[in-house]
């Protein structure tokens, strides 16, 4: 059992760590859908260079969004 333990916590990590990520990941997945679904009805309707701006720019808010969550979970911010 002590060597399974041990193959799980080297696939897993610290458990707080993975409490962690999960926190972020929930975080991250119950935002603004509001926003996101308003974007995803505005792209059929947008040029091929307003389309890959705006895909573009949804990711760049996706990531500030996951830093700013990671940050806050640290202690960080």
């Amino acid at each position: 059992m002590d060597e399974l333990d041990g193959i799980l916590e080297k696939l897993l990590g610290d458990p707080d760590s993975l409490s962690r990520a999960m926190g972020i990941v929930n975080a991250l997945n119950s935002g603004d859908n509001e926003k996101e679904k308003l974007f995803d009805a505005l792209m059929p309707y947008l040029k091929p260079e307003r389309r890959q701006e705006l895909m573009s720019a949804v990711k760049l808010a996706r990531m500030a969004k996951l830093a700013r969550l990671a940050m806050t979970e640290n202690g960080d911010a």
